[in-house]
């Protein structure tokens, strides 16, 4: 059996509010593997989003170590994390972070202009994206002028231009209506199917039952790591 694509040791993120240490994260460790489709689950304040942006270099840990592929991400300077988010990460976020003033295309073709591509190679890469996600006739369209749902998908493609490893889903449905969401959730479980690695920050439940994994996140602590595909009703969450 291969090596993990994503090894988490014994992580921790502290966060010092006053006099007070809140820990976000305390003492976290996992493994995902490359092909996974992973949902982390948790109440408002468990840390599940801090964990993600620790495995997509985003932010950094108070200890422990994150490990993707064969870098350890936990020992890299700024200009090492850049270069790592820019060719092994893709970020989905709930409110989309797409650049008002820009078309569909040139939303994609964004990340590529730090990766020193070819105008013309970055116009057929975004335009070929936002087809296979059913935009193909919106690529000159700009944010305004579409639907929460189209610019999610928007947001899919621009994670994908420069072909990443790990794609990072931040609330990817936490803006849509239920329609858009299983259209949005739909596409990611193709890319998962075709190969992609996904870890996707979630709090619904009804979820659950299409990701291969969930990591239940309580109080900085996992306390659960299950088969997604073995949830046939939803979970409540603990108050």
């Amino acid at each position: 059996m291969s090596d993990p694509l994503i090894q988490v040791n014994n992580l921790s993120r502290h966060y010092q509010m006053g006099t007070e240490t809140v820990k976000a994260l305390d003492g976290v460790s996992l493994e995902i593997n490359q092909g996974e489709f992973v949902a982390i689950v948790g109440p408002s304040g468990s840390g599940k989003s801090t964990l993600m942006y620790l495995i997509g270099g985003m932010d950094r840990p108070t200890g422990g170590q994150i490990t993707v592929g064969p870098d350890e991400i936990t020992a890299m300077d700024d200009n090492d994390l850049a270069k790592f988010r820019q060719r092994t990460v893709g970020f989905v976020f709930q409110s989309f972070n797409l650049i008002t003033s820009m078309t569909a295309s040139k939303n994609v073709e964004f990340p590529m202009v730090f990766a020193g591509s070819k105008p013309a190679d970055r116009r057929q890469r975004a335009v070929d994206l936002l087809s296979s996600v059913g935009l193909g006739d919106r690529v000159d369209h700009k944010p305004t002028e579409l639907s929460g749902g189209q610019q999610q998908r928007v947001a899919i493609a621009r994670a994908l231009v420069n072909k990443p490893k790990i794609i990072l889903a931040d609330e990817p449905t936490g803006n849509l209506d239920s329609k858009s969401g299983l259209e949005v959730i739909e596409i990611l479980k193709e890319l998962n199917a075709n190969g992609s690695t996904i870890v996707m920050v979630t709090h619904d439940q009804s979820l659950l039952s299409l990701v291969t994994r969930f990591i239940r996140i309580m109080d900085g602590q996992i306390i659960n790591d299950m088969d997604g595909q073995i949830i046939n009703e939803p979970v409540t969450e603990p108050e």
